[in-house]
C-alpha cells in the first residue's frame, strides 16, 4: 500500500506538469493577455488534459476505495477516528493518501485484528 498511496498525487502532479507545459508556449511569447490564443490552446490540448485529469481522479478514486476498505477492516481504531480518517482522505485526496499510510498503515503490525469481511464491521 506504501507505493499505491503516492500514485494519485504523482497523478495530479503529472496532469498540472501537462498543462504548464502546454501554456509555457504563450507564457515565452509573452501572449496570455491576448485570449483567443489561450481558448485556442487549451480547446486544441482539451482531450489529453482531460485524459490525464481523469486518469488522476480514477486512480485516486480506487485508492480512497481500498484504504477505505482497509479502514472499515480494522478492528483496534474506534468510530470517531475511522470517521475523522474518512473525511480527511475524501477532502484532502491524494494529500491524504500518503498521510493516511505513514500514520496508521506503515506502523501497522502484522498480527493486527482485523474483521474477516467488511459486513462484520457494520455493528
Amino acid at each position: 500500500m506504501g507505493v499505491v498511496s503516492f500514485i494519485p498525487l504523482i497523478a495530479i502532479v503529472l496532469w498540472g506538469v501537462y498543462l504548464l507545459v502546454i501554456n509555457n508556449r504563450l507564457v515565452e511569447q509573452k501572449q496570455m493577455h491576448q485570449h483567443d490564443r489561450v481558448v485556442t490552446l487549451i480547446f486544441n490540448n482539451y482531450g489529453g488534459s482531460f485524459m490525464l485529469f481523469m486518469l488522476a481522479f480514477l486512480i485516486g478514486l480506487a485508492v480512497l476505495v481500498a484504504f477505505i476498505i482497509h479502514l472499515k477492516k480494522v478492528r483496534t481504531m474506534n468510530g470517531s477516528s475511522k470517521l475523522a480518517w474518512l473525511v480527511f482522505m475524501a477532502v484532502f485526496g491524494p494529500l491524504a493518501f500518503p498521510v493516511y499510510y505513514f500514520i496508521e498503515v506503515r506502523h501497522e503490525p502484522d498480527d493486527v485484528p482485523m474483521y474477516a469481511g467488511l459486513e462484520e464491521g457494520m455493528g
